[in-house]
């Protein structure tokens, strides 16, 4: 377990109609044992596989949830992490694309 406090943070305004920079969902950052993980569970995901990629940025966004505001029948209120399992296909691409690969753990990224 880390000492560092390495969060993101993942905006849903837009996600729907009513949805503002209000509701948003916080996560720990994948530490290089995750990633290693899921190194070697991508390995048995087959090609073009929509679903199994899913499952997997699903599966770490799960581990890594942290808290957020989510819209619930049009009031702001706490998110769970099983409203993970609610979330579009792109948003989930989002989540895992912020906590696996942010500007320090990609070799192009500036330094500056």
């Amino acid at each position: 377990m880390s000492r560092l406090s390495l969060t993101t943070r993942v905006s849903l305004a837009n996600a729907a109609e009513g949805w503002t920079d209000d509701q948003f969902l916080n996560f720990k950052v994948m530490d290089s044992d995750q990633s290693m993980d899921y190194s070697d569970e991508v390995k048995n995901v087959k090609g073009e596989d929509g679903r199994g990629y899913l499952e997997l940025f699903k599966k770490y966004a799960k581990e890594n949830f942290v808290d957020g505001k989510v819209l619930v029948d049009g009031k702001t209120v706490e998110a769970e992490i099983d409203d993970v399992d609610d979330l579009p296909a792109a948003i989930l691409t989002d989540i895992f694309y912020a906590i696996s690969r942010s500007k320090f753990s990609d070799p192009k990224a500036s330094t500056k």
